[in-house]
């Protein structure tokens, strides 16, 4: 069996496994980063378009080999071990949590206060944003105040959304196009989204790591992305877990910086 030397191992070949390893590159270059995946690369580029012509010609699965046996629901619908992880069945969606998603404890009673404040994690929303290359349009409803506007304007409107969109501002209904994590103008470098299995706290006791990620118990052990989150959000969450992997970035990057 091979050996691999490694200033940082991360486990797990996904979306904020990449984020983290690329993130950790740019910080401190020259850094020896290992990704452990135990599942197989099943993205086959050549056939994308193939695949998903059989998806709607026969209902197939566009990722052939994507199942675990006795794990899949009665539809059919199961999560596998990939290179891609659940980037491979994600749609794209990029928005927001609101900031009393944060806050759920202190304004409502249910479960727990998230451990970091809103203005942290919007900061850390703006860079997600900008390295998914996010676009977007400025949100009607106070509640989604920006800091940063997206980095690229909206996706154009299909002639049936255009219509819905003409009837719901004549009705008095905000409308604002659903923020997508896809390049189309100038490319720069649906479904359940599990999460909180070693949610983050401040208190040993309740939780397995702070807002950084790392774990209370081994100060060189660091959980990212969706299992730290304390409670779910109001939407899709796979931007909140780029952006709380991004954070976790800065902190390991200083870690290495203070003990050299």
């Amino acid at each position: 069996m091979p050996t691999y030397e490694s200033d940082v191992c991360i486990i797990g070949g996904g979306l904020c496994s990449a984020m983290l390893a690329e993130k950790l590159s740019d910080l401190r270059p020259g850094l020896a980063i290992t990704v452990v995946e135990a599942g197989s690369s099943l993205f086959d580029f050549g056939n994308r378009l193939k695949y998903r012509q059989r998806v709607l010609d026969y209902g197939e699965s566009a990722w052939p080999g994507d199942v675990l046996e006795d794990q899949a629901g009665a539809e059919g619908f199961c999560l596998t071990m990939a290179v891609g992880g659940q980037a491979l069945r994600w749609g794209s969606a990029a928005n927001r949590f609101s900031e009393e998603d944060l806050r759920l404890k202190s304004m409502y009673g249910l479960a727990v206060d998230w451990p970091l404040s809103w203005a942290e994690m919007e900061k850390a929303y703006c860079e997600a944003e900008r390295r998914l290359n996010v676009c977007g349009e400025p949100s009607p409803f106070p509640g989604d105040k920006r800091s940063e506007p997206y980095p690229q304007p909206p996706m154009p409107l299909s002639y049936n959304l255009q219509t819905l969109r003409t009837w719901a501002e004549k009705s008095g209904i905000p409308f604002t196009i659903k923020p997508q994590a896809k390049n189309h103008v100038s490319p720069t470098p649906d479904l359940d989204h599990p999460g909180g299995g070693c949610r983050m706290g401040t208190d040993p006791a309740t939780s397995v790591c702070d807002s950084y990620g790392r774990t209370h118990d081994h100060e060189n052990l660091f959980v990212v992305g969706a299992p730290t989150t304390p409670t779910p959000g109001c939407t899709n969450g796979a931007l909140a877990f780029v952006a709380l992997t991004l954070r976790s970035a800065d902190r390991i990057a200083a870690e290495f910086a203070r003990h050299t």
